[in-house]
């Protein structure tokens, strides 16, 4: 079960009901589909990026891997900063929400060959849930 969490009232967010899609795309890594999706402000993306990435500046999103058996780890996006990067914010919350999910599966994008590989499994991921 992928939970959501949020930092305030966000209905245009809680509506899109990002878990199912997390979970979808977990479940086609072979990961247990269990983890959290935070929905923090761009102060607490800030934080989190300066002392876990030494990133002095907000970031749309950041994912944690857990040490737990059987729990993915945590995923933090930022909907100012996403809304910010598109106008279309389903769009791109739908987009982070499997990135996100994607680097707890260990997918990475630190040279060419890996965000290739990387942003095809995100279209798939995207498409399978349409």
């Amino acid at each position: 079960m992928v939970i959501e969490n949020y930092y305030t009232e966000l209905p245009e967010v809680k509506k899109l009901k990002l878990y199912k899609l997390a979970e979808s795309t977990l479940g086609r890594q072979g990961v247990v589909p269990c983890a959290s999706i935070n929905f923090v402000s761009v102060e607490e993306i800030h934080k989190l990026n300066k002392q876990y990435r030494n990133i002095d500046r907000p970031t749309d999103v950041l994912s944690f891997e857990s040490d737990i058996e059987d729990d993915a780890g945590d995923i933090f996006i930022c909907v100012d900063v996403a809304r910010e990067n598109n106008p279309d914010l389903e769009e791109e919350l739908r987009l982070l929400t499997v990135h996100g999910m994607l680097h707890l599966c260990g997918y990475d994008h630190m040279n060419d060959n890996e965000a290739e590989i990387m942003e095809a499994e995100e279209r798939a991921c995207l498409k399978a849930d349409l």
